[in-house]
């Protein structure tokens, strides 16, 4: 009896797992009636590689070695801050944040949440979205904490040519 109980179990989970193993099927709305035009309807995963990409690159910015990210912007790129600064150009984007991260002493993130997404409507990128938390230590010992959500835009050629922050300062006694 326990032998045919484990053999039923096995064979359980692997139909179990083969049935999770298939391709991600697209999430397709098919909602009628919606209050707004929903502008990509058709997503399913992207590439794992551009999630791993946007990590490394907390990374560099936790460690000071913004350097490190400066291949993976596109000399056309654009992105707003989470204080709705517009700033254009790959340049201009690796000095501010250079100049910004210069200001805390270090920098500690979170991940929550980081995925790739694709859209049938714009083949040619993939997003990757990140949840977190940041804390920063300033020069002077005081520190902030924030809640955050970034979306990254890779397009074809593989650069990021679109970024969007999100923040919400986190206070202590909001815990």
């Amino acid at each position: 009896m326990k032998r045919s109980n484990l053999l039923l179990t096995v064979a359980l989970f692997a139909l179990a797992f083969g049935a999770f193993a298939q391709s991600p099927k697209p999430a397709v709305n098919k909602m009628t009636n919606m209050p707004y035009k929903v502008e990509n309807t058709n997503l399913k995963f992207g590439s794992s590689m551009y999630a791993m990409q946007v990590l490394q690159a907390w990374k560099a910015w936790d460690d000071n070695e913004l350097d490190k990210m400066s291949g993976m912007f596109s000399d056309d790129f654009w992105g707003t801050l989470a204080d709705g600064t517009v700033v254009k150009g790959k340049e201009a984007f690796l000095k501010g944040g250079t100049e910004y991260r210069s200001s805390f002493s270090s920098v500690s993130s979170e991940v929550i949440a980081c995925t790739t997404l694709k859209s049938a409507e714009h083949p040619d990128n993939d997003a990757v979205v990140i949840w977190g938390r940041e804390t920063d230590v300033k020069k002077d010992g005081t520190s902030q904490k924030a809640a955050l959500h970034e979306v990254w835009f890779f397009n074809k050629a593989g650069k990021v040519f679109e970024f969007h922050q999100y923040a919400s300062p986190i206070k202590e006694e909001m815990k």
